[in-house]
């Protein structure tokens, strides 16, 4: 669905064939297979970056590729740890490597509880066949981070009809400083939000073409997310809100039966996802535990004090402390720290980080005056998976450190609409100038 035309498809096919021959002869030989596998998946990722019809987006990938690497290999084989490394990437690993014993020694009765099962089951699949080799796993994340700028650039093109402004938003998701980091270390994130990500760009499609393979593509991404942070069963209601009453054929909102049927079957798919403990991880199982008051002074309360904790004592004593808490929270998540809040060089990268989502912001405002006009449907979902996030997880988060790991889910959505500010303001002319495609549509929508 990806890939640029069939003779792109070809070549991908002969390659995987290489790839499973070779996996064939080398199994028997454990440190060669690992080796070789290695090998394999660097040029699986390079022939990606080189299939690109676009030369500037070909550079862009490589670039990005590049940086990753050598930032996975500093976090595997040296004593540096990447910011976002620490706790939780290390429990992740010792999870991993007790799947992978569990699995050789058929004794199941140690593996991990279900915040650590998905992440940490994948990269046990790696240490099973591999050994205990952690670039291995490194390498999907780095994967999924490319895959991340790619369907960024598909998804701003499709959007914006400007290949520039599509070229910028790939500029910035690949050197967005969180976006690198977590595409080289052992934390989940960067499958969160790329499944995140796809679902919205299939959900794109979906409006564009009325193809209901779109619709289910999207449904699934989703649910993926979902495997890896329960949370991201709430995003969902954006889609079945429009999947059931919007008809892209008809470019208008309406209560259709086919659709209903749809949203339908998916409601009883997570229905059943809940039910069967398959997605547990931070996601109620029942409304009431949605819902309830208890719930929300439960997640403020019982967090960790530490020193970069904030609003502590800040807990609703009623549904009205809720409502107002929530705009106060979603701040704080979005803004912290605070200057004066900076006391170590690790607190100064939360702040520049901050600096960098107050840019965003400021464009996105101008590219949603822009894109508004012509992408209703689009732009309105778009703002309505941000705010979902953000609001999600400012109650959920009471640190600015954890704040910073959360705020990295919505970057590539604040990308899109970004980037279309910076391709109409005359002070970034230099970004590009080689590929205006398409800038005449944005010069229609600015009028």
């Amino acid at each position: 669905l990806m890939l640029p035309n069939n003779e792109s498809r070809k070549r991908l096919f002969f390659l995987l064939l290489y790839l499973g021959i070779g996996y064939i002869y080398w199994s028997p030989l454990v440190g060669l297979q690992a080796h070789y596998f290695i090998f394999s998946l660097l040029i699986l990722i390079l022939f990606k970056i080189i299939s690109s019809d676009n030369q500037s987006l070909k550079k862009l990938l490589l670039v990005a590729f590049i940086i990753r690497i050598i930032l996975a290999i500093i976090q595997a084989y040296t004593a540096i740890d990447l910011p976002g490394a620490g706790a939780d990437s290390l429990a992740f690993e010792k999870h991993a490597w007790d799947y992978a014993r569990a699995w050789h020694s058929g004794d199941y009765s140690t593996l991990p509880s279900s915040a650590y099962r998905y992440y940490s089951a994948l990269i046990g699949f790696c240490y099973y066949y591999f050994g205990r080799i952690e670039l291995i796993p490194q390498l999907i994340n780095v994967s999924f981070g490319l895959l991340i700028i790619y369907v960024t650039y598909n998804l701003t093109k499709i959007l914006s009809s400007c290949t520039r402004t599509a070229l910028i938003a790939a500029f910035l998701a690949a050197f967005s400083p969180t976006l690198m980091f977590y595409s080289s270390i052992l934390l989940r994130e960067i499958l969160i939000i790329c499944f995140l990500l796809l679902s919205f760009y299939y959900f794109v499609k979906w409006l564009e073409s009325n193809n209901y393979i779109y619709m289910i593509s999207s449904f699934i991404a989703t649910m993926l997310s979902a495997l890896f942070h329960g949370s991201m069963l709430f995003i969902s209601w954006v889609h079945l809100l429009c999947f059931g009453l919007y008809s892209s054929k008809e470019k208008s909102f309406r209560i259709a039966g086919k659709y209903l049927f749809v949203v339908g079957f998916m409601l009883l798919s997570l229905v059943l996802l809940l039910n069967l403990d398959i997605i547990t991880y931070k996601a109620p199982t029942d409304l009431q535990s949605l819902v309830s008051l208890e719930s929300f002074q439960n997640i403020v309360g019982n967090r960790t004090i530490g020193r970069t904790q904030y609003l502590e004592g800040f807990i609703p004593k009623s549904y009205f402390d809720v409502l107002w808490h929530t705009p106060i929270r979603s701040f704080y998540f979005m803004f912290t720290p605070f200057p004066w809040m900076v006391k170590t060089a690790g607190d100064l990268l939360f702040l520049s980080d901050v600096l960098i989502y107050i840019l965003l912001l400021y464009f996105s405002a101008a590219g949603f005056k822009r894109l508004y006009n012509n992408n209703k449907v689009a732009v309105v979902s778009l703002l309505l998976i941000v705010a979902s996030i953000v609001v999600l997880f400012a109650w959920g988060t009471v640190n600015y450190g954890t704040a910073w790991r959360h705020r990295a889910k919505i970057a590539p959505f604040l990308t899109v609409l970004a980037s279309v500010g910076l391709a109409m303001n005359p002070r970034f002319n230099w970004l590009f100038p080689d590929d205006p495609v398409g800038s005449d549509e944005l010069l229609r929508i600015e009028a």
